[in-house]
């Protein structure tokens, strides 16, 4: 049975902190997230050619909703 390398993850700098400096983990890294220029946007299609899709991710509760 292979051994996996487990990661921690995270996209705040504070959080980081907090897993190396509280919890000694060297297993921790940041993951930026946001947009970012390209050098080449030959590849990108055009945002009307690609389909409609909303990607969310997180827990919602009952004190999020998708009221209108």
């Amino acid at each position: 049975m292979p051994v996996y390398q487990a990661w921690h993850l995270s996209t705040l700098d504070s959080f980081l902190d907090i897993l190396h400096e509280k919890y000694k983990a060297q297993n921790a890294f940041l993951v930026p997230h946001g947009s970012f220029n390209c050098e080449d946007k030959s590849d990108i299609p055009l945002l009307m050619s690609r389909p409609n899709c909303i990607v969310t991710m997180g827990k919602f509760g009952t004190y999020k909703n998708w009221s209108v």
